[in-house]
């Protein structure tokens, strides 16, 4: 997440609500979607913050216009996964995108599609569902630390245990793949799972609903090694979800419900405690 214009457009829930902070009081413009789908990803121009294209991994829409980008519908994730879709630009390319997509949590498969917002009037998607992998429901993107290429993150399903793929994209595509072994980090699966970074990107949040655990584990944004799997929550009613603190010394997370009504918390990873942050 970097600070400034890129931050200020957001577009998040089922049916895809956009937040408008420019102004400097939120405007909120709700449904710009047609289909339910539990998450989002967006992309805004980093030097006006103007929302370029949004997604649910289903469907494409141009930021500007709201329309569905040409050859950009029925694309292949999955409506119920907590991380469906990310969004990273293309390395050098400024109005072409990966878009990555996530299909059913269950026997789940990752997916890239590329898209040119100057193909056409509102945008094109020119390749599609290029298959990556076997994985589960949680992925993440983190840029690379060459300033250029991205990092995409996934658990690996194939592994015969938990396993993350670190694939580092560029330009052309893939250009390797790093994969760490996290074995340590949750006790028997990693079914309705997520991830997420620290804004300094050198620190990892994972968790599964299925088992209600919640893990942390160091990033290396030059070489893509996930290191030090270290449980922190074990066997609670945690969601699918969770967020670093702007320093990385604090997460937070819900209990109860599956997060969706729970309680917030905060874990302070400098000493080891959690810390209830309501009642209600």
């Amino acid at each position: 997440t970097l600070a400034g214009p890129a931050d200020e457009v957001w577009v998040l829930g089922a049916n895809g609500t956009k937040i408008d902070f420019r102004s400097g009081s939120p405007v909120v413009s709700d449904t710009l979607a047609t289909e339910i789908a539990d998450g989002f990803a967006a992309w805004t121009d980093p030097g006006t913050g103007e929302l370029v294209l949004f997604t649910n991994g289903r469907d494409i829409w141009n930021g500007q216009s709201e329309r569905v980008l040409a050859n950009g519908s029925n694309l292949n994730a999955s409506r119920n996964n907590s991380q469906p879709v990310a969004v990273i630009p293309i390395p050098g390319q400024r109005d072409q995108f990966y878009v990555f997509t996530v299909t059913d949590f269950f026997g789940a498969d990752l997916y890239y599609s590329t898209v040119d917002m100057s193909a056409t009037q509102d945008g094109a998607v020119i390749d599609r569902r290029i298959f990556i992998d076997n994985t589960q429901e949680g992925i993440d993107v983190i840029p690379h630390a060459n300033g250029v290429d991205y990092w995409l993150l996934s658990f690996n399903r194939s592994a015969t245990h938990i396993t993350i793929d670190a694939r580092q994209f560029g330009a052309a595509g893939i250009v390797q793949t790093v994969t760490s072994d996290t074995a340590l980090m949750f006790n028997t699966g990693y079914l309705n799972s997520f991830l997420v970074h620290s804004q300094d990107n050198t620190r990892l949040l994972m968790g599964t609903m299925l088992e209600g655990d919640l893990a942390t584990a160091t990033f290396d944004p030059a070489t893509g090694v996930v290191g030090n799997p270290t449980l922190r929550v074990t066997q609670q009613d945690v969601g699918f979800g969770g967020a670093f603190s702007p320093d990385g010394t604090k997460f937070y997370y819900t209990v109860g419900s599956g997060g969706q009504n729970g309680t917030p918390h905060q874990y302070n990873l400098d000493t080891d405690t959690i810390t209830q942050l309501s009642t209600e």
